[in-house]
């Protein structure tokens, strides 16, 4: 004989077992149409190129960041280096080869305006880039100030170049600047072993008050450069297309 227990429920009633249990609608239909991406990765967006000038100024650079990790140690972690010294004028996305040879094409024409219509900020084929203090973007950049004569004439340049370079506006205002030192979540961890101490940025820029700023460096190119992976032999950024100030 088997022996057992029924249990009747009326048609509306559900079994104990799953009486507080909800079909779970949304799992079901997430198999059927997938949800759309509404946190597509930060790296999509960042670029990749930047039009610049290079700052080549090795003594006075390398000894303001001497006294730059004296007055604070912790910032060493951070501390860009001296070979890769450069204003950004501008930055772009490229991501394909084809979109590369566009813009060499257009940066090119770019240039042959600069020096055509903009020749009176660089007499010669020269423009001296200047810098006489710190300043910092937060607690997050350190950065050298140009002087005010090198701030309008970059700013030349730079409205010159938009006119044929399709440039990001990152800022609502362009402020040209030589980085020191750079905190980025990137650099942090590639970077964070290299200081024997704990790497740290200063709040603000008046801890370096008491560091004599005087950097001139004579320029005689505008650059497109790539921001990562392949560089020169002497460590500066990939050059995909230079251009000399002076008539060639």
């Amino acid at each position: 004989h088997v022996f057992g227990t029924i249990f009747l429920h009326s048609p509306g009633d559900r079994c104990p077992r799953f009486r507080n249990r909800r079909p779970n609608w949304t799992s079901a239909m997430s198999k059927i149409r997938p949800r759309p991406n509404s946190n597509p990765p930060k790296e999509s967006g960042r670029p990749t190129h930047f039009v610049g000038i290079r700052i080549a100024a090795p003594t006075a650079l390398n000894e303001i960041r001497a006294a730059v990790r004296q007055c604070s140690p912790g910032i060493s972690g951070y501390m860009e280096e001296a070979c890769k010294a450069h204003v950004t004028l501008g930055v772009l996305r490229l991501d394909t080869d084809e979109c590369v040879q566009r813009c060499v094409a257009d940066f090119r024409r770019a240039a042959r305006k600069l020096r055509r219509e903009k020749r009176a900020l660089f007499p010669g084929g020269v423009l001296r880039a200047s810098f006489d203090g710190f300043g910092m973007f937060g607690s997050r950049v350190l950065f050298l100030k140009p002087s005010e004569a090198s701030i309008s004439q970059l700013r030349e340049m730079r409205a010159c170049l938009l006119e044929e370079v399709d440039m990001r506006q990152e800022f609502h205002e362009f402020n040209p600047h030589l980085t020191i030192a750079k905190r980025t979540r990137w650099v942090s961890k590639r970077r964070a072993t290299d200081s024997p101490v704990v790497t740290r940025m200063p709040d603000d820029a008046s801890v370096f008050d008491d560091v004599r700023v005087q950097v001139e460096a004579c320029v005689t190119s505008v650059e497109l450069l790539k921001m990562r992976g392949d560089q020169e032999e002497d460590g500066y950024y990939k050059i995909e297309a230079s251009e000399p100030l002076s008539e060639p």
